[in-house]
C-alpha cells in the first residue's frame, strides 16, 4: 500500500507540473505517468465515443495527432482506434535529435520504414 501511495503521489506531482506549464512532458514521461494509472498512450489520446459501431478506418493528414516534442514529430495515425495491437506513427527527427536517455516503451507492436537519412535504433541491449 505504501508503494501505491508513493506512485500516486508521484503521478499527482507530475500532473501538477504539467498543468502549471512548468514542464512540457516528453513521451517517455507521459508513458511513466500513464503506466501508473494504468492506461496506454493510445488509449490516453483516443476518443471515448461509441467507436464499436462507427469505427473510422481511413484517416486524413489533418486527423493525425502530433504526440512528439522538441525536435521530434510523432504523428499518431488512428487516434480513435481502441484496443489496437499495433501503433502506427509517422515520425520525423531533426538532425541530431533523439528521444532521450530513457527508452520509449509501450505494449503495442511497432514497425518502421526509413524514407530518408539514417537512424540508430536500440531494442533491449541491441543497437541497429
Amino acid at each position: 500500500m505504501e508503494d501505491f501511495k508513493l506512485t500516486f503521489s508521484s503521478i499527482l506531482s507530475r500532473f501538477s507540473m504539467i498543468e502549471k506549464n512548468s514542464v512540457s512532458p516528453s513521451i517517455s514521461s507521459l508513458k511513466k505517468v500513464l503506466n501508473g494509472i494504468p492506461i496506454s498512450l493510445v488509449e490516453f489520446f483516443a476518443n471515448d465515443s461509441n467507436v464499436e459501431k462507427n469505427q473510422q478506418v481511413v484517416y486524413t493528414a489533418a486527423e493525425f495527432m502530433d504526440i512528439g516534442s522538441g525536435n521530434i514529430k510523432m504523428l499518431l495515425v488512428g487516434k480513435s482506434f481502441p484496443r489496437r495491437q499495433m501503433i502506427f506513427l509517422i515520425e520525423s527527427y531533426a538532425v541530431g535529435a533523439d528521444t532521450g536517455t530513457e527508452m520509449l516503451q509501450n505494449d503495442a507492436e511497432e514497425g518502421g520504414y526509413i524514407i530518408e537519412g539514417k537512424i540508430e535504433l536500440t531494442v533491449g541491449e541491441k543497437v541497429y
